[in-house]
């Protein structure tokens, strides 16, 4: 694992930082996608409802979010797939980026554009190996001036800063998401810098990942991303995605 965060952060750096609730074996279940021990490194479209609130705790806006992952290779040195964020809601059209999954460890870039910048300052979505209650680990990530956040975290262009991310494995627990409830590990986990704390609270299925992520952000605010829909590519290729059918 020490081995994985140091590749994560030397790219960070060069980068400039830049189911389990299953149907009925029916009709359902033939139109589930093949089994795979795979998450992230096949054609899958995942749905996100992104609920955004103010300061005061009270729900300001909603988007709609879409990751779009592949088995290709965004970067062989890393030792990543291809990966591409969407949104709904004006912020940015799409852009790529890549995952890290292996078999210690999954993460994954949260959306960076837009309202959406300031997750760069929170703990991106992680989770070490084993998936056992009491696990910890932690990271380290060097981020450009170019993610300052105007009046809550601001530096100077062409330098990097510090921030420290500590997450540990609580529980494994139902969750209620609108796709369904889903056997999920939950994560806490927080970042430190000289700026606001902030925090991830965040639940890792096996099979269709991170399906939910609660973020406390830089600003104070909140937003919650909750998986509502996962689609699969057929004949091999990113699209067309077809339903994964829930009952």
């Amino acid at each position: 694992m020490r081995k994985l965060a140091l590749v994560l952060l030397v790219f960070a750096v060069f980068q400039g930082c830049t189911e389990a609730q299953k149907g009925s074996r029916t009709e359902a279940e033939s139109q589930r996608e093949p089994e795979s021990p795979s998450i992230y490194k096949r054609d899958r479209k995942f749905t996100f409802l992104a609920s955004h609130f103010d300061k005061a705790g009270k729900l300001s806006d909603l988007d709609t979010l879409y990751l779009a992952t592949s088995g290709e290779v965004f970067s062989e040195k890393y030792g990543q797939t291809w990966s591409s964020w969407a949104s709904t809601g004006g912020d940015f059209g799409s852009n790529s980026t890549g995952i890290t999954e292996q078999d210690t460890a999954v993460w994954i870039h949260p959306p960076r554009d837009g309202r959406y910048k300031k997750l760069e300052l929170s703990p991106f979505p992680m989770v070490e190996f084993p998936l056992e209650a009491g696990h910890t680990w932690t990271w380290n990530l060097l981020i450009g001036g170019h993610y300052s956040i105007a009046g809550f975290a601001e530096w100077a262009d062409h330098t990097n800063e510090s921030f420290f991310s500590t997450y540990k494995i609580t529980r494994k627990l139902p969750v209620q998401i609108p796709m369904g409830t889903f056997a999920c590990y939950e994560i806490d986990s927080f970042t430190k810098s000289k700026f606001e704390r902030t925090e991830l609270k965040a639940y890792f299925n096996p099979e269709y990942g991170f399906v939910k992520l609660d973020y406390r952000n830089i600003d104070q605010t909140r937003l919650l991303m909750e998986l509502i829909e996962v689609k699969y590519a057929q004949s091999g290729t990113k699209l067309p995605f077809k339903d994964i059918k829930i009952q």
